[in-house]
């Protein structure tokens, strides 16, 4: 009998003293708080949500980690070199897309229903499937805009044209009465390459990246290219813009145009929603003033000009243990439901992937918000095959030829030569 009760409390003291589970969740940065929400002591809803699973779950501990994200993707990637990748990893879907396959991610389908699955808009979770599994599960749809200052145009003793009417050559002439009163136009911004916000411009002019959904070649190289580079250049040239596109980034962009310097950018609602109050907050900017979201003008011709858009997605890592990856499946659930989605929404001005969530307040409640999802829907998304293997590695050829161009060195039919030859001969590896 002595034996036995030996044997029983070190099985108990072994299940009391058991290591507990531990999870890391990934963000790119944390989701904060509406006013007026219940912190629970928290900094950010990430933590708040991780520690309510802990309690719901005796035995798991959930480490919250944000990706810092001026290393770009380095963070990440030393989690995965020391064998400990995030298991719950919410990340924007064309940084994730390469591990979206069972070596690394959990095929929700084996561990939701249907009707679990069913939540999410079709066109929000379809990019995902693959072979007929979910490896993500879309946290948030982001879509932007050309951001314009109507206090700068009515400064001027202009109107917003009609849409019919706002053509690059409108553009222009307003960009020269604008520089006469002192004000520049906006930037483009070449300075880590020719990033697919500026290469809209390339689409306002009828250039498209692919034909149809044929990834196989670039059709960029047309005569339409040419025109949108040459129109760029001469903004440039003439003292439209702000400063050299060499020196520029899409973050300068957004400063200069939230601090008022700027009559219009390419961006998020999320940008100018929270940037221009905490411009005014930091004495960068006097007062808030109006503007609102339009499509790129387009060249004379065409109806309208495409914008863009991606996706915040959630990952599940996959491991050998079974017990693990229910616990994981069970943790991203949190990670794409509607507590932290909701914040995302009325917080950053992203729009729900879900079909049972359509908040109306915060953020959302802006007219920003709307102008943003009216024109996405009329204007169409870019598509520059963010989901291809080689996509990251074509976009990084635009680099060289495109400063080159703005330095004066190469023309515009040079710049796409070059960059034609250099990206088929990527895409056909």
């Amino acid at each position: 009998m002595k034996r036995i009760l030996v044997l029983l409390f070190a099985v108990m003291a072994a299940v009391s003293w058991a290591a507990p589970m531990k999870l890391i969740w990934m963000a790119t940065g944390p989701v904060k708080f509406a006013p007026g929400q219940d912190t629970g002591g928290f900094e950010n809803l990430d933590s708040k949500l991780a520690a309510e699973f802990e309690k719901a779950n005796p035995g798991v501990k959930v480490q919250v980690m944000f990706r810092d994200v001026t290393q770009g993707m380095l963070s990440f990637q030393t989690l995965l070199a020391a064998g400990t990748p995030p298991d719950v990893w919410i990340e924007a879907a064309g940084n994730a897309n390469q591990y979206l396959h069972d070596a690394y991610a959990i095929d929700y389908k084996q561990y939701m229903s249907k009707a679990e699955l069913a939540v999410y808009r079709p066109e929000s979770i379809s990019p995902y499937i693959r072979n007929g599994n979910y490896y993500a599960l879309p946290q948030a749809q982001v879509a932007g805009g050309f951001a314009v200052n109507l206090d700068m145009l009515a400064a001027i003793g202009e109107k917003l044209p009609k849409q019919e009417k706002w053509t690059t050559d409108e553009f222009y002439r307003i960009a020269k009465k604008l520089k006469a009163n002192g004000i520049p136009a906006l930037v483009f911004f070449t300075k880590n390459g020719f990033s697919g916000w500026d290469q809209l411009w390339l689409s306002a002019f009828g250039a498209s990246m692919y034909k149809g959904k044929d990834y196989s070649k670039t059709t960029i190289n047309s005569p339409q290219a040419v025109a949108a580079l040459k129109w760029m250049k001469k903004l440039v040239d003439e003292g439209l813009v702000a400063a050299p596109p060499n020196e520029m980034t899409d973050d300068d962009s957004i400063e200069l145009y939230t601090t008022g310097k700027l009559f219009s950018g390419i961006m998020q609602n999320g940008h100018s929603d929270y940037w221009i109050p905490e411009q005014v907050k930091a004495g960068k900017l006097a007062k808030e003033f109006a503007m609102t979201f339009v499509e790129l003008p387009h060249a004379p011709g065409l109806k309208h000009a495409i914008t863009f858009g991606y996706q915040a997605i959630v990952v599940a890592h996959r491991s050998g243990n079974e017990a693990r990856n229910k616990m994981v499946v069970k943790l991203a659930k949190v990670a794409a439901g509607k507590e932290y989605i909701y914040n995302a929404i009325i917080l950053g001005g992203a729009f729900s992937p879900r079909v049972d969530l359509d908040p109306k307040e915060g953020v959302a409640a802006k007219p920003s918000y709307a102008a943003i999802a009216a024109l996405a829907k009329v204007a169409g998304l870019q598509d520059l095959n963010p989901f291809g293997p080689r996509s990251k590695e074509v976009s990084a050829l635009w680099k060289e030829p495109i400063q080159a161009f703005f330095r004066g060195e190469v023309t515009a039919e040079e710049v796409l030569e070059t960059f034609e030859a250099a990206a088929n001969e990527v895409l056909a590896r």
